[in-house]
């Protein structure tokens, strides 16, 4: 069964790949995916660590995509959390361990039914990206336009490590003092860079 951890953690993902080109904070992804903010933050950790997002500070900071979301896969993402895709560990591929009961692991039915049950949720996890599930979704919150600055660092949780700006995998060139902002109801946001494409 999937863990709130990666039910949390893709609809995360999904908020960040609808707003490329744009830093959220913890409190604006907390708030547009209805998940709680303690438990966000730890979760966001986790995605940073395992190298799917990153973050900067400052007053456009906040959290992006590491890499594009066609790179992002669903199985990758439950991995993280769960460890692995199988339902019973002598199952897995990632993380295989034989049963201590298991006396002939090629003739016993369970290991057999669930082999075949863990092929078969890999194969459509595995094949189904972070891009596909946002271009499915078109109703997702575009969250540009909403920032607010007011010379405030974003809020990037706690253990934040600051690291240069990269969006959908690129690393930007830092703008110049005179790039061009929008400005809304009082709120500022960079333009937002075309987004990746969509697998």
């Amino acid at each position: 069964m999937l863990s709130m951890r990666s039910k949390y953690a893709i609809k995360a993902l999904c908020c960040l790949a609808a707003n490329v080109g744009d830093n959220l904070s913890s409190k604006e992804i907390s708030a547009a995916e209805h998940i709680p903010y303690n438990f966000l933050n730890n979760i966001l950790k986790t995605l940073r660590d395992g190298g799917m997002i990153a973050s900067e500070r400052g007053i456009l900071g906040g959290y992006f995509l590491a890499k594009n979301a066609s790179d992002i896969r669903l199985g990758d993402v439950i991995r993280l959390f769960d460890g692995t895709l199988a339902p019973i560990r002598c199952a897995s591929r990632s993380d295989y361990r034989a049963c201590d009961d298991c006396v002939d692991e090629a003739t016993c039915p369970v290991h057999n039914a669930m082999f075949e049950v863990r092929n078969a949720i890999a194969s459509v996890l595995d094949a189904r990206t972070l891009a596909q599930i946002v271009a499915t979704n078109p109703k997702r919150q575009d969250l540009s336009g909403q920032r607010s600055v007011g010379g405030q660092f974003a809020d990037v949780g706690p253990d934040h490590h600051s690291e240069p700006s990269r969006r959908g995998g690129q690393r930007l060139n830092p703008a110049p003092s005179n790039a061009p902002d929008k400005i809304k109801s009082g709120r500022r946001h960079r333009l937002r860079q075309p987004p990746p494409d969509k697998a």
